[in-house]
């Protein structure tokens, strides 16, 4: 902590900080050792793939903040990818999300069920910063209150909505 306070200029820059680099995920056992080498083999890869994709064209097209650019990724499995996000967001809850979505993440053949009203959503995030929060309340003025959950680490961020969360606005 001391080292963070004295040699960083901003809570978020880490450049000047020692670092062992460890190969235990976020640091905290949330899966069952099953459960998290079942969907690391099955999922892991797709997400890195599509992960690397975007930075290689994001490093070399340049790509500026609030600027559109379209980008192609060849291979993509996207029901892959969706299923390490939604493990990622059970690791995080430490618990499954629901019955059905722990089937589709569990059962590698499952094809996309009715996610019981959960939303995914996606953003990029460029920065250095890593965080995982969930699941907490979100109030947003013009629609009432939600649940929700978020995932962010270089390049990308995700906030899962909780279904029938929303408490309408009076």
């Amino acid at each position: 902590g001391e080292e963070v306070i004295t040699k960083c200029s901003t809570p978020w820059n880490f450049e000047n900080l020692k670092f062992k680099i460890q190969q235990k995920g976020s640091g905290k056992p949330s899966l069952c050792q099953n459960c998290n080498n079942n969907t690391g083999n099955w999922y892991g890869q797709a997400y890195i793939d599509v992960s690397n994709t975007f930075i290689k064209f994001a490093r070399d097209e340049r790509v500026q903040p609030r600027e559109g650019f379209n980008l192609e990724i060849p291979q993509m499995r996207p029901l892959e990818f969706l299923k390490q996000i939604l493990s990622f967001f059970s690791s995080i809850q430490g618990s499954p999300l629901s019955k059905e979505i722990s089937d589709f993440i569990l059962k590698k053949e499952a094809t996309l069920p009715d996610l019981g009203g959960f939303r995914v959503f996606m953003y990029i995030h460029v920065g250095t910063l890593h965080k995982q929060i969930g699941p907490l309340v979100e109030i947003n003025l013009t629609e009432g209150i939600s649940q929700v959950s978020e995932l962010t680490s270089f390049p990308f961020g995700f906030v899962l909505y909780y279904p029938n969360s929303v408490i309408p606005k009076k």
